[in-house]
């Protein structure tokens, strides 16, 4: 585990992943703010008054971050910051799943795909976050890489992320598309 934590490739990876998929997710929200706003709405967490604010804050949040990962820059805070952001998420979705609305659309990335809420989307922030975690010890321990930086480190991690970038697109896209309904039995 102490070889994947400091190996250029898989932080390069993570910090790309993590980079695309709060750019995507910002870009997403910012497209239609007020559809967001409803989405925020319907979770039914905040009182009346906090639902604008939080659901125009959001997007800037998650820029932010896509940002100053994407730039390397202040590491480990934008790092701990997804981790916060991506918590927050997994336990709004799962207060509204345990309260039987899994039928709510999850607002996390783009709002255009009306996803409803599931257990794989806490699983997914779960995921998330432990990647913005190996960020986070790269970042306190900076001097223990197993190598230094290669090029081939960073073509490598960049694909990588294209795969699982693509692949959590099309997954969410199926995901969807699913039928609102149960199969009925023959």
């Amino acid at each position: 585990m102490t070889v994947l934590l400091h190996d250029p490739v898989a932080v390069i990876f993570c910090q790309l992943s993590l980079t695309v998929i709060f750019g995507l997710g910002a870009w997403g929200k910012f497209r239609d703010l007020e559809e967001f706003t409803g989405i925020v709405r319907n979770y039914r967490l905040l009182p009346e008054f906090a639902i604008r604010p939080v659901a125009y804050m959001m997007p800037a949040l998650e820029a932010a971050i896509a940002l100053t990962l994407l730039a390397g820059t202040a590491q480990p805070y934008p790092a701990m910051g997804a981790i916060v952001l991506l918590a927050i998420f997994a336990v709004a979705m799962g207060i509204n799943i345990v309260r039987g609305r899994r039928y709510i659309d999850c607002g996390c990335f783009r709002t255009k795909l009306k996803q409803r809420l599931s257990w794989w989307l806490v699983v997914r922030n779960g995921v998330l976050m432990t990647m913005a975690g190996v960020l986070v010890l790269t970042a306190w321990s900076p001097g223990m890489m197993v190598r230094p930086v290669a090029l081939l480190d960073v073509y490598t991690g960049t694909m990588a992320t294209i795969v699982v970038v693509l692949f959590y697109v099309v997954l969410g896209h199926v995901l969807s598309e699913a039928p609102k309904y149960t199969y009925l039995r023959r």
